[in-house]
């Protein structure tokens, strides 16, 4: 026989079922017992399922930091093929102007190709290559950043970012919160009708003893699950000194440009 309370809020993702009350300590019983282990099941199955979304949490956070890990590769790659396909397509110009005296067929395409030279240093170097270097820029820093441990915290708590270190320990102690009330629970036998709290009063009564308050209020307080993850977007900045990679690209790019004009 389970007692009501004076108000229903969801406490879990996809748990609409759970009970709360603006003031924890104000019970209202259906039976005379106090309906304490009734209460105690319910707040029982919500502690383990937000537990469980927490071991869950902490498990992907090893898929979360090799997916970082691959899109920064993965940057870095681009970045450096759009920087050197200008390169790459002169050296194809170069070795089709050298073949072009053993067959028409490579002076065609060599004029085809040098038709479109400046076309392709235009693209890679002026429109690709900054938006490249900027998200391979942006990337390296999210790595460092959320990769970082006590030293940056400072940095992390003034600029609203959470690491891979905070969201952690966060997780981690959350869970030991919940091991420590599942010994309690085993240790007092708070889930059998002989457990400690359950064999207090003799007969009739409406009233929750004040221990049993303290234990469901400590359980309740574990079935609020909160969503504390590694934030992206907060570590997002402008290129700076990057530029410059920029600028060497397209002087080199420029050279190549260049020295395909003096070989006509």
């Amino acid at each position: 026989m389970a007692y009501q309370l004076n108000k229903t809020e969801e406490t879990a993702p996809g748990n609409r079922d759970a009970w709360t009350s603006p003031d924890w300590r104000n019970y209202q019983t259906t039976s005379g017992d106090g309906g304490f282990l009734d209460s105690f099941n319910e707040l029982k199955r919500q502690m383990d399922f937000v537990a469980g979304q927490y071991r869950n949490q902490l498990e992907n956070m090893k898929e979360r930091k090799a997916r970082l890990d691959k899109e920064v590769k993965d940057s870095i790659v681009t970045t450096g093929i759009i920087a050197l396909i200008p390169a790459a397509y002169n050296l194809i110009l170069l070795l089709l102007s050298s073949l072009g005296s053993l067959s028409g067929l490579f002076s065609i395409f060599y004029i085809f190709m040098n038709i479109l030279n400046f076309a392709v240093f235009l693209v890679c170097e002026f429109f690709m290559l900054p938006g490249a270097i900027r998200t391979m820029s942006n990337r390296l820093w999210q790595k460092k950043i959320l990769n970082s441990g006590p030293e940056k915290m400072t940095y992390r708590q003034k600029n609203h970012i959470i690491s891979f270190d905070d969201e952690r320990r966060f997780l981690e102690d959350r869970i030991d919160r919940y091991n420590v009330m599942c010994k309690e629970i085993e240790e007092k036998e708070l889930d059998k009708g002989s457990g400690m709290f359950n064999i207090l009063y003799v007969g009739e009564t409406n009233e929750l003893l004040p221990e049993q308050k303290d234990i469901l209020d400590k359980m309740r307080k574990l079935t609020v699950q909160q969503d504390y993850q590694v934030t992206v977007a907060e570590t997002r900045r402008d290129a700076g000194p990057e530029w410059l990679i920029i600028g060497f690209s397209i002087f080199i790019g420029l050279l190549c440009f260049l020295a395909v004009l003096a070989t006509r």
